[in-house]
């Protein structure tokens, strides 16, 4: 018993790592991509302003919290 659960724990830890590698759902073929995601081009770099990306379950009180910390130079809430 003990080797038929020890047998079936590593096949589902082994099939974790797989994944579709055909290509065929390419979701941006023409532009860069990082992690699945297309990259923001309409971000305009300026010198010492970084961007960084935050998920929250309110949207409104994350974008508002955010606005509170010095240094932060604009928060938008949104999809």
């Amino acid at each position: 018993m003990q080797l038929t659960i020890t047998a079936l724990l590593l096949v589902s830890l082994s099939s974790c790592g797989l994944s579709d590698s055909s290509g065929d759902n390419d979701p941006v073929a023409s532009e860069e991509i990082t992690n699945g995601y297309a990259l923001d081009d309409t971000y305009i770099e300026q010198d010492g302003v970084k961007v960084i990306y935050v998920a929250g379950g309110c949207f409104w009180g994350t974008e508002k919290l955010m606005q509170s910390i010095p240094g932060v130079v604009a928060a938008t809430s949104g999809y």
